[in-house]
């Protein structure tokens, strides 16, 4: 599991002393020259990891897209309520 060039992706929150590392990810299929983290996309709560360099099937480097569900908004704003973020401007 794992090697040169695997990949993973690292997650930050920004607090009030500044962006503190919050977790690492990493597929459970990991290996070498996966390439892990190439491309990353973030929608909502949803992570999308692109690595170019795994072998699905065993067919080499064909590349696969990995999909995480984080815990985002931990901050209060999941009920939805916007008005704590919303501003009026004069």
């Amino acid at each position: 599991m794992g090697g040169v060039n695997a990949g993973a992706v690292y997650t930050y929150r920004n607090t009030s002393s500044g962006w503190v590392n919050e977790d690492r990810i990493i597929p459970s299929d990991s290996a070498a020259d996966d390439v892990f983290g190439v491309s990353v996309s973030l929608a909502g709560g949803t992570l999308i990891v692109g690595a170019s360099g795994e072998d699905p099937g065993d067919i080499l480097n064909a590349g696969s897209a990995y999909s995480f569900d984080l815990p985002l908004f931990a901050d209060g704003f999941e009920s939805g309520d916007t008005t704590a973020w919303s501003a009026s401007l004069p």
